[in-house]
């Protein structure tokens, strides 16, 4: 089992564990109690691992991995994720990323979020979940935008109209360390109207909501000019500075150069 940040006490209890981890019934109305203690240990571990590795979205397979002990795999997980579906602790990647508008879908969602899902039977009919079907945990994700968010706001980046995609990825970096994180965040904020996306010129821009508004404002021409006064300034700093820096290289080299020169040349 993968390290959680404090392990269950039924754990090392081999005869508690044999019984979460065995199958469920077919329903709940066969065994009430059986059914609603297994889901009562399993969510809440489920969620709390997931926090503990910083999994924004997780699959059947990997949880059956993860969970494993002495050898075996819980057998009643896949009826856990079906109740966490219903009951909206999970989501189906693909339902997640489907429920926002578009706008950050042409930022890549599509080849880094939305990945091929394996055709079962289960998959097809949509009463299944596939072994490896990426599903999401809303919790989580909401708790990593609000921190994306809270960063931007206490960052220098908040004095930017827009900010940049190496400047959204700069800003993002320790809190989603991979582009699918980043991106179901982004999707998360998106949804919440905390920032919108325009992609002009083949460059996407971002605009976060400003500081005690409740959602972002559309991104305007006053933006953009400002932005592109920014990026200018930006620039003509870039070469000011290598220009320094070359002239500085120079000098030095016309230093060695004549310390050379005077070494070699005879006494008088």
């Amino acid at each position: 089992m993968a390290p959680l940040s404090c392990n269950p006490p039924e754990w090392e209890d081999d005869e508690r564990m044999s019984f979460l981890f065995s199958a469920f019934k077919r329903t709940r109305d066969v065994n009430t109690c059986d059914w609603d203690g297994k889901m009562k240990f399993w969510i809440p571990l489920i969620l709390t691992h997931a926090r503990a590795q910083g999994l924004l979205s997780i699959t059947l397979s990997q949880l059956e991995n993860d969970f494993r002990r002495k050898g075996c795999a819980p057998m009643g997980l896949r009826t856990v994720i079906q109740e966490m579906i219903r009951q909206g602790t999970l989501r189906k990647e693909t339902d997640f990323v489907s429920g926002v508008s578009s706008g950050w879908l042409s930022w890549g969602m599509r080849q880094l979020v939305i990945r091929p899902l394996r055709w079962t039977i289960g998959t097809m009919l949509g009463s299944q979940v596939g072994p490896d079907e990426p599903l999401v945990i809303p919790e989580v994700i909401k708790e990593r935008a609000a921190l994306v968010l809270q960063r931007y706001q206490s960052s220098t980046f908040r004095s930017f109209p827009l900010l940049c995609e190496e400047e959204v990825h700069t800003l993002c970096a320790e809190i989603c360390p991979n582009p699918s994180a980043l991106n179901l965040v982004l999707l998360q904020l998106q949804g919440d109207k905390k920032i919108c996306v325009l992609e002009r010129a083949g460059q996407k821009l971002v605009k976060f909501v400003r500081v005690s508004v409740g959602q972002v404002e559309p991104i305007s021409e006053s933006d953009l000019g400002i932005y592109q006064l920014q990026q200018g300034e930006k620039l003509l700093s870039e070469r000011l500075q290598s220009a320094g820096e070359e002239s500085n290289r120079l000098t030095e080299e016309a230093r060695t150069y004549n310390r050379a020169g005077n070494k070699n040349q005879p006494a008088q």
